[in-house]
């Protein structure tokens, strides 16, 4: 993740605000990190390719009913490399919520999510 850093600064601000640039441009392999999530779930011709999808918020319940259904050993998911933070809103200033909300517009709409606001 060394090139990804020196493309994009190493703090977060940074992060968000070179990504208004970065994407009016070809995003490269290198780039995922920052792909919209859309690009893993629709081909190219915008058909939803995906049979599920497991959201953030409630990944452990997600995934458990998942192992129930397919019939797996039911293991919680192990939280790791979690660090202590203030709320995520605190990060964010008033240009890179309008820069998130526009690189992640087709996202908020296709996994029917609100826009952020501060």
């Amino acid at each position: 993740h060394k090139e990804i850093l020196e493309r994009y600064g190493v703090n977060f601000q940074d992060l968000v605000l070179n990504l208004e640039k970065d994407f009016k441009m070809k995003l490269t392999d290198l780039d995922m990190v920052t792909w919209e999530q859309n690009k893993w779930m629709l081909d190219q011709e915008g058909n939803n390719i995906i049979d599920e999808i497991g959201r953030f918020e409630d990944l452990n319940n997600w995934w458990l009913d998942l192992c129930k259904r397919k019939k797996w050993p039911q293991e919680s998911l192990l939280k790791s490399n979690s660090t202590q933070h203030g709320p995520w809103q605190g990060y964010y200033t008033p240009a890179m919520y309008k820069i998130v909300n526009d690189q992640y517009a087709k996202d908020f709409k296709l996994l029917k999510y609100k826009m952020i606001t501060s």
